[in-house]
């Protein structure tokens, strides 16, 4: 009798144990495993705007590159503060002759930046890239 008992009180003690440890955290943040206390956005979908659809070669003045960033599983605007990676093929970011990448980060899921041709003629493609969404526009240069 002892050892019947002594059996289900193993077999209960596995079954429990078997419920419990797929709850465990065993796969870290964004694992399978991973019990999470809020939604995590894994992805964004990205939309990239301007003002101008193009810009003179050589010219100083800017065009404003706007990007907006929702998540893509709740259509919610992400975070404020969420990083934006910005990377241009022509022309640079933030003043004549700046950078071609830059990171700029988004309040209300919108972030803006001033974009400058440069001295090179053609199209520009700018893109955004928000918690590995990505989304880009094309500036003309003349």
């Amino acid at each position: 009798m002892l050892r019947y008992r002594t059996s289900i009180l193993r077999l209960a003690l596995l079954a429990l144990a078997a419920i419990a440890i797929p709850a465990c955290d065993t796969d870290g943040p964004g694992g399978t495993g991973y019990n999470h206390a809020l939604p995590v956005v894994g992805r964004a979908a990205v939309t990239v705007t301007t003002n101008k659809a193009s810009l003179p070669a050589g010219g100083t003045s800017p065009a404003t590159v706007t990007v907006t960033a929702v998540s893509s599983t709740t259509g919610l605007p992400v975070t404020d503060l969420t990083v934006v990676t910005m990377t241009t093929n022509l022309g640079a970011f933030g003043s004549v002759g700046g950078p071609n990448a830059a990171q700029i980060l988004t309040h209300s899921g919108v972030a803006s930046v001033a974009f400058f041709p440069g001295e090179v003629s053609g199209t520009a493609v700018i893109q955004a890239n928000v918690l590995n969404g990505l989304g880009y526009v094309e500036i003309q240069i003349r």
